[in-house]
């Protein structure tokens, strides 16, 4: 609405500027006054503008950085045919955790020893890393590998980066 009513305004000065040039005649005081007046709607508009395209931005950085639309989540186990060669220690070189700790993507690398909230799964703590091949995705550690199926895969997650915890 304030668009309209600054359009309206802008066509206005430039209508009795047209008109006093036109007519040959000289502005009066409250004709300046409206000129100066909509010149200063003029600046203030672009300041609010300006403003408007920094808070845009800091909102899709904001959004790029903390919270992925379209995370594909599976499950996994500690077993010796879905790690490395080291089963009993994470990227992060801890002890996984069962309904604690989830691998990540290379991709999303930049979150590991983050916590993150996983919509339908709850809290997790990043800790690990998954093979190359995949993007996007997050594994999260169950205690058998029935238990891995039974979880199965899910599309289109929503994931938000927590701060740290203290």
């Amino acid at each position: 609405m304030i668009w309209v009513s600054l359009i309206f305004n802008i066509f206005l000065v430039c209508f009795i500027i047209t008109l006093c040039f036109y007519n040959e005649k000289e502005f009066t005081n409250q004709e300046y006054e409206y000129i100066e007046e909509v010149r200063t709607l003029v600046s203030v508009n672009a300041v609010i503008r300006e403003r408007l395209d920094e808070l845009q931005k800091d909102y899709d950085n904001f959004i790029n950085t903390y919270c992925y639309h379209s995370v594909n989540i599976t499950a996994y186990t500690t077993s010796k045919d879905e790690t490395n060669h080291d089963s009993g220690h994470t990227a992060t070189m801890e002890k996984p955790v069962v309904g604690k700790t989830v691998a990540v993507s290379r991709d999303l690398i930049h979150l590991l020893g983050k916590w993150v909230y996983i919509e339908g799964t709850g809290v997790r703590y990043v800790g690990d890393l998954m093979n190359e091949r995949w993007e996007k995705r997050i594994d999260i550690l169950v205690g058998s590998k029935k238990d891995a199926y039974k979880f199965g895969k899910k599309e289109n997650i929503k994931m938000v980066v927590l701060p740290n915890k203290a």
